[in-house]
């Protein structure tokens, strides 16, 4: 790390400076400079290669574990902790699953009401037509239910009545 901020800084300081106030030699800068990326480095720059290519390929939906069964189905023999580092320092973020959340069993064996309005939803006069409407609200605490009761001449609310599961 003090390497490093010694290659930031030499432009504005001298190199031998630097290296006094850090507390190394100007000789370990100089080989750390001049120094090859180590096996684990080259082997790491290879790996991204392929995990960029296989979450590019999968629409960026694909986390580390399927990354890695991926990789692993590509022969290339890899732990799922190096392929999360890999992808957290390329900042390859999978995009998360949409939930979704069953809210009607139409397949129930209970009676069903008669549909008296027939998709004919306008009236003539005031309180001649009332149809209503239930939502499922997904809250914090559970589900929530939101009966609304409407006047299909005024098209306003004549009441409305919440419930928690």
């Amino acid at each position: 790390m003090r390497f490093v901020l010694i290659l930031v800084e030499k432009d504005f300081y001298p190199i031998a400076a630097l290296c006094r106030v850090l507390a190394v030699s100007r000789s370990g800068f100089h080989a750390w400079v001049r120094r090859k990326p180590s096996q684990h480095l080259r082997e790491d720059a290879r790996l991204s290669a392929h995990v960029v290519v296989s979450h590019e390929r999968t629409l960026r939906t694909y986390g580390s574990t399927r990354v890695l069964e991926d990789l692993r189905a590509e022969g290339i023999s890899v732990s799922r902790k190096r392929v999360a580092r890999l992808k957290r320092d390329r900042s390859l973020h999978s995009r998360p699953r949409r939930r979704s959340w069953k809210t009607t069993d139409s397949w129930h064996g209970n009676p069903v009401a008669p549909k008296i309005v027939g998709r004919m939803f306008s009236a003539n006069a005031p309180n001649v037509a009332w149809v209503t409407h239930v939502t499922a609200i997904p809250t914090a605490e559970g589900w929530s239910y939101l009966a609304v009761v409407i006047d299909l001449f005024s098209r306003r609310a004549v009441g409305w009545a919440r419930r928690a599961a």
